[in-house]
Formats: C-alpha cells, structure tokens, sequence
C-alpha cells in the first residue's frame, strides 16, 4: 500500500490516513517466517515503508493521518481505538472491543493468517528470542533511526 499512497492522494485528496506502526525487528521477523523475505529484503521494506509514509505525510495535511504504535494498540485497546475513533469522527462503540473477529477477506495468505485473530501480545517480542544476535544487531544498525523515531530500543 505504501507505494500508492501518490495515487490515493491524487484520488481521494481529503483521504484520512491511519498508519499502524509496529517494531521493525519483530516485522522482519514476520516477514522471514511467513513471507519467506531474507534479513535484508524484509528491512529494506519496512524501512521504505517508512520513508514512504513520512514523504507522503509531507504532503497532506496534518489533520488527515494519525499513526499508531501496533503495541500500544495492543496494550492500550480501548484508549487508542477512542483516539482512532476520534480521528474518524466515528462512534465508539463498545462491540468494537469484542472478540468476535468481523469477516476481513483473505485470510489465507500466510502473512494474513493471524488477521482475525483477537489483539494479542503473544507475538510482539518474538523476534527477541528467535533472531541471532548477529541478525538483531544487523537491524539495530540498519534501521536505526526508524526505531529511534518510533521509540523502538
């Protein structure tokens, strides 16, 4: 998606943008286990992801994206999906909350196969135990200041 965000400026100028944030060591992690990338091709998509994401915030208004850290979402659901809520001029809604996971298309690609899954963070540091440290300290270096942006250390 990161790489039509010209397009979908150009066709939707007033568009709101909600960018879901996530580490980028446990999303090449992801990326390596479901969607077969090697260590530099999934770091170098998720730090273009990145770039792309703060070229396009450069050219719409500021009241049109919010970003989201993933952890956070997970850890404080209810209060960031007010914020996105907020965002949207939508209701909140407490069935929003629910475990219930709405139908969301396809799911049978491998790195969608956790999307109706509830919000858990069962995988949010995974990446700690599996990656070498040899891979780690490569996206500690790589992806510095995307993680340091974003809080990540």
């Amino acid at each position: 998606l990161m790489y039509h965000l010209p397009w979908l400026r150009l066709i939707f100028p007033s568009a709101k943008y909600i960018h879901m944030v996530r580490d980028g060591r446990a999303v090449v992690h992801s990326m390596m286990r479901k969607q077969d990338y090697s260590l530099g091709e999934a770091s170098t998509r998720w730090k273009d992801s990145i770039q792309l994401f703060q070229k396009h915030t450069a050219n719409i208004n500021s009241e049109n994206y919010i970003e989201v850290r993933y952890e956070d979402l997970v850890q404080n659901t209810h209060e960031k999906l007010g914020e996105l809520c907020t965002f949207l001029n939508i209701e909140f809604k407490q069935e929003m909350l629910s475990d219930i996971p709405p139908n969301m298309g396809d799911t049978e690609l491998p790195h969608l196969s956790n999307v109706s899954r509830s919000l858990t963070n069962e995988f949010m540091n995974q990446w700690r135990n599996d990656l070498s440290s040899l891979e780690t300290n490569y996206l500690n270096l790589k992806l510095q200041k995307e993680l340091t942006l974003y809080k990540y250390s």
